[in-house]
């Protein structure tokens, strides 16, 4: 399948974990996100539930999205 923008917050999001430009436990800003890559917050909240689902990110209610 062709790579989507959502694939690319994936890896985006990933990378910046292995290089400890996030580190566990800090929080994951949608609209920073978004920013940063210079796409819609449509993939990049995509994404944040993909990796919620792979255990990479928590999401809290009232508390936001953190890296695990």
């Amino acid at each position: 399948r062709p790579r989507m923008l959502v694939d690319l917050v994936i890896d985006a999001v990933v990378a910046a974990a292995a290089r400890g430009l996030i580190l566990p436990g800090d929080r994951i800003v949608e609209a920073e996100v978004s920013q940063k890559l210079g796409v819609s917050r449509v993939p990049v909240r995509e994404a944040l539930r993909i990796l919620e689902r792979q255990g990479v990110v928590l999401s809290e209610p009232y508390k936001g999205i953190r890296l695990m």
